[in-house]
């Protein structure tokens, strides 16, 4: 599988903008704690951690509307 390539932040950014045409200020999503590369790829795209649980991390961002 290519990574690197940008597929995954035009997919975010995609998202993004939908959520906010429809008025959407903040969202939540989960990864496991033993993916580092998608806890590196949320991170660096400015989610923050909400809350921790022994397998799973929950991840938040607020969107400037």
């Amino acid at each position: 599988m290519a990574r690197g390539i940008g597929v995954g932040t035009q997919l975010v950014e995609a998202l993004e903008a939908v959520l906010k045409d429809r008025g959407i200020r903040e969202y939540w999503l989960e990864a496991r704690v033993d993916n580092s590369t998608a806890l590196a790829f949320y991170n660096n795209l400015g989610f923050t951690e909400f809350s921790r649980g022994r397998r799973d991390i929950c991840f938040h961002k607020l969107l400037v509307v």
